[in-house]
């Protein structure tokens, strides 16, 4: 096993947790009885491989807590300005401490390799095989792990989001390339307001051209003749001014 996945020690927890999930293996050749010590036994060493991760990565969690505990405090003694306290050797004694931690990227990498689905999966097989001492060594870190579950996978506070009008564009350092195209809603708008527009100017274009087809009609129809004086008829229109007879207005002046 350990030969075989030197170099993927996940996918080594996930065989060996995938191995010691059934009993068939163990009782083809030999008895339930020793096919059960066989499954005990193999257990046995791989609580012994696997253990290291899973101690550092406890040891690691309980350190960051402290830590979080100490900013808090460092903060509040920053700001209370204690003059009986030498701010100096105050932040060394905090610089020191925090050296003497385990290293992030050592502990992610511990924790990667026995996540805790394996870990709480390797408990329960524990305490099925009934091996108390080995169960009590798991279980510690096992809790320790489900408490500051936050600090081993945080949860994310804010998201940059970058976008590019090249489909071959460089992804910068710490941002990932999205499956799915962010902007296909906004096309989808787009493409429903683009309509919306295209239908209301083919209505209004539609009511328009009936009248002016009809004018062109009116416009090249001849015009109607008089009988009695030969002559065309001129239709009047709304433009034209009406003006009364000038016989009726000097009348109209006398008699005032």
């Amino acid at each position: 096993m350990e030969e075989t996945f030197a170099n993927n020690k996940y996918h080594r927890s996930l065989a060996i947790v995938e191995s010691l999930q059934t009993n068939q293996p163990f009782t083809t050749s030999a008895s339930v009885k020793d096919g059960s010590s066989i499954k005990a036994n193999a257990l046995k060493l791989v609580v012994e491989l696997l253990k290291p991760d899973v101690e550092l990565v406890k040891q690691a969690l309980v350190q960051v807590h402290e830590k979080k505990k100490r900013d808090r405090e460092k903060k509040e003694k920053l700001q209370n300005r204690d003059p009986d306290v030498d701010l100096d050797e105050l932040l060394d004694k905090y610089k020191q401490m925090d050296a003497e931690m385990i290293q992030e990227k050592d502990w992610k990498f511990a924790a990667s390799n026995v996540p805790i689905e394996i870990h709480v999966e390797l408990v329960k097989l524990c305490y099925e095989c009934q091996l108390w001492a080995e169960y009590e060594s798991l279980l510690d870190p096992a809790l320790v792990r489900l408490k500051f579950r936050r600090y081993e996978v945080a949860y994310l506070a804010t998201i940059d989001v970058l976008m590019s009008a090249n489909k071959v564009a460089n992804i910068p350092n710490g941002f990932e390339k999205l499956p799915r195209d962010l902007n296909q809603a906004n096309l989808r708008i787009e493409l429903k307001r683009l309509r919306a527009s295209s239908k209301a100017t083919t209505g209004a274009a539609s009511e328009e051209e009936p009248k002016k087809e009809e004018a062109k009609k009116a416009a090249a129809a001849p015009p109607k003749i008089d009988p009695k004086t030969k002559k065309p008829i001129v239709a009047a229109t709304a433009s034209d001014d009406v003006k009364p007879p000038t016989d009726e207005i000097q009348a109209s002046e006398g008699e005032l």
